[in-house]
């Protein structure tokens, strides 16, 4: 078939032949032009329906493997260590496991920052601290998971136990932040306000009391990992307003 022929003929003498290449691109441009022409807007957007929804779905689905893998994974971790004794401490567990102890950071870290993202993105779509925070708090579980917790190596030592509070910190921060910004607009961000306020400086008394170990270390982590595709995915923290007092 010789594809010069499908040009219009009222056109032939007027316009000089275009490139065998050239015309192919023409045509085709055109066909999509004409097969385009006959779709109505609803086809459209039925499409981009169908697409988002996809795509909602997909996200909803990652998030919340994430956050399953890491809360099951955390708690396998422990058991190769006393839950209370500080022999047991993660970091110390890291010593003996070293490539559980990353598996176990990189999800942890993937989990939570993942689901908080995603979660000021829906709620506080216009602040920005947020990725400061998860900026500085990936630097400070790199740190954690790159340093050992030996005694001997001062250097990475220090840098590890730094690492570790950045992070840990950050996070907590992070997580507090959430719940606080959006405290008026339902009675359980305000009481989870408070919950996780009372979490973050008990774990602190008692780190300071009886120093790290599992158990110590792993509750917040495990909190935050059940809370956050909560709020994310669940009608719980649904937005109502209070009542006039």
């Amino acid at each position: 078939m010789n594809l010069h022929s499908l040009e219009p003929e009222s056109s032939a003498s007027a316009i000089p032949p275009l490139p065998r290449i050239l015309f192919i691109a023409a045509f085709c441009q055109q066909m999509y032009v004409n097969t385009s022409a006959l779709k109505s807007q609803s086809d459209y957007t039925i499409i981009f329906s169908l697409n988002y929804t996809m795509v909602k779905r997909m996200k909803k689905a990652i998030l919340i493997f994430l956050c399953v893998f890491a809360f099951i994974f955390t708690v396998w971790y422990m058991q190769f260590g006393g839950l209370t004794e500080n022999s047991g401490a993660l970091s110390k567990t890291g010593l003996i496991h070293p490539v559980y102890f990353s598996v176990w950071g990189i999800s942890v870290f993937a989990a939570i920052y993942a689901n908080l993202l995603f979660a000021y993105k829906s709620l506080l779509h216009k602040r920005r601290f947020q990725y400061i925070l998860f900026s500085v708090s990936a630097i400070g579980m790199l740190l954690t998971l790159t340093c050992d917790f030996n005694y001997e190596n001062k250097l990475q030592y220090i840098l590890h136990c730094t690492g570790s509070l950045t992070f840990s910190v950050l996070t907590g921060v992070c997580v507090f932040m959430l719940f606080l910004l959006n405290y008026q607009k339902s009675r359980m961000f305000a009481t989870f306000t408070y919950i996780i306020g009372l979490l973050l400086i008990t774990d602190l008394i008692l780190l300071l009391i009886f120093q790290e170990n599992a158990l110590i270390e792993a509750v917040p982590i495990l909190f935050a990992l059940i809370l956050l595709p909560t709020l994310n995915f669940t009608n719980l923290f649904k937005e109502k307003a209070y009542a006039a007092r």
